[in-house]
């Protein structure tokens, strides 16, 4: 939770603390910010511009990023815990072995994003661009994609548990065939109005520009 009545900072490239707690930081350009093991908790970003940033190690609880710049950020092996990501652009974000758990992005740009070997756990992701994001070989617990654009984005050898897509743009998405080869089964169920479809159907749909499915869940067997 962010407590009430936290204070402002000012923070530069140049003179970057090592841990940010209980503070509000607005409009500052950190492009190009290079640190490794950042701590930052209980606190708000606002029209931070981390472009091209390097923050491995980044752990970030209780955190909300309001109109944020994120793009071509290299984010490896961090965590995101209790944090919020409003009308943020992260087009081309690697968060590669990262973990999101109690995550909602909301209104943000998230194209050609690489959440490569990814555990997102009660994750959000609300109205957001995703065209040709990478979730490959990322397990995806209670995770919801509402009203995005999934538009040739790979899924190829994720697990999944308890997931949905609702009312999402899907033509071209990959990597939904191999579900079927994940060492515990899914079932998947695809719903477009009263119609149903067969995941081998729904991957030939998607490669030819089908059709796009109202609801896509992704649910254990038995």
């Amino acid at each position: 939770m962010i407590p009430e009545g936290i204070s402002s900072l000012r923070v530069s490239v140049g003179a970057f603390p090592e841990e940010l707690a209980e503070v509000s930081v607005g409009g500052a350009s950190l492009v190009g910010l290079s640190t490794q093991h950042l701590l930052l908790s209980e606190s708000v970003l606002t029209k931070v511009d981390l472009t091209e940033s390097r923050l491995s190690h980044l752990r970030a609880s209780d955190v909300a990023f309001d109109e944020c710049n994120f793009s071509n950020a290299k984010v490896a092996d961090a965590s995101f815990l209790r944090a919020t990501f409003e009308q943020s652009k992260l087009s081309g974000v690697q968060v590669n072995k990262s973990s999101f758990a109690d995550v909602t992005f909301r209104e943000c740009r998230l194209d050609f994003a690489v959440f490569v070997d990814a555990t997102l756990k009660n994750v959000t992701f609300e109205n957001c661009l995703l065209r040709e994001a990478d979730f490959s070989k990322s397990m995806l617990d209670h995770v919801s994609f509402v009203d995005c654009d999934l538009a040739r984005a790979s899924f190829s050898r994720m697990r999944v548990r308890r997931s949905e897509m609702r009312r999402c743009a899907l033509t071209g998405m990959r990597g939904l065939a191999d579900l079927r080869g994940v060492s515990s089964p899914w079932s998947l169920t695809i719903c477009s109005h009263t119609r149903h479809s067969s995941l081998r159907n729904l991957g030939s749909e998607l490669q030819n520009g089908g059709r796009n499915p109202t609801v896509l869940l992704l649910l254990p067997r038995g």
